[in-house]
């Protein structure tokens, strides 16, 4: 990797941020502009369903379009900032994404390899170091650029608790409809069921009413990103190798 341009990158990113959160940071503010903006970023990086193309046109872009998602943010968990009025330590009080963090998604993403191409990352996050934010705004930028996100955990309760809690900024920027939390079965059955319950199929097919069931509709299909949370468990026996049976009565 290139230590030189990833910190080149980070800076650059820190510059925007900053910015962003200085310029939209007073009381009842208005988000509408930025979220606007945000997605303005995306629309000549738009990927194509049937080819990938990640060179170093969109890696180029992903500081600034990460800061705006981070300053969105920030911005959106500032209330603690303004009822902190008067105080030394008041710039405390805002939620800000750390050094480390903003690495790692460039890393996910390719940012500082040789060739800038979109490869399987793999990052070690422990425990406490913000691995929900990061995950979220990785799936968010590449929502935004064309993707549609399927991010697996072992633990339906964790897998739902982190995306609740980042809903309201996947519905912000519209991409909720394409960003998939779910265990590692529920995203299998996901996919497996994608044109309509292959249950019910199965068994109309074999039944009498075979002719009553309709397949889904036919829709442009995104080009697919699995981001994995807790990488030692999809490799445990009970899921990797493993075989999937979904079954009809």
């Amino acid at each position: 990797r290139d230590i030189a341009r990833l910190r080149r990158q980070y800076d650059q990113f820190l510059d925007i941020y900053t910015k962003l959160v200085k310029n939209n940071l007073i009381p009842d503010m208005k988000l509408d502009q930025l979220v606007a903006n945000t997605k303005l970023l995306t629309d000549s990086l738009r990927q194509n369903p049937n080819k990938v193309v990640w060179n170093d046109t969109i890696s180029s872009r992903i500081p600034e379009l990460a800061a705006h998602i981070f300053a969105l943010w920030t911005l959106s968990k500032a209330e603690h900032y303004f009822e902190a009025e008067g105080l030394d330590n008041r710039e405390s009080y805002l939620v800000k994404p750390h050094a480390a963090q903003v690495i790692a998604i460039f890393r996910l993403l390719s940012v500082g390899d040789p060739d800038e191409a979109l490869n399987n990352n793999l990052v070690e996050i422990k425990t406490g170091e913000g691995k929900s934010i990061i995950l979220a705004v990785t799936a968010m930028i590449f929502v935004l650029v064309g993707f549609d996100v399927n991010c697996a955990c072992f633990s339906e309760y964790l897998s739902q608790r982190d995306y609740l809690v980042f809903l309201p900024l996947f519905e912000s920027l519209e991409t909720q409809p394409h960003i998939h939390y779910g265990t590692f079965n529920k995203l299998c059955e996901g996919i497996i069921n994608e044109k309509g319950d292959i249950r019910q199929i199965v068994s109309k097919m074999i039944s009498a009413t075979r002719n009553e069931q309709k397949v889904g509709p036919q829709t442009t299909h995104r080009p697919k990103i699995l981001l994995i949370d807790e990488v030692d468990v999809f490799f445990s026996r009970d899921f990797y190798g493993n075989v999937y049976t979904p079954a009809a009565i």
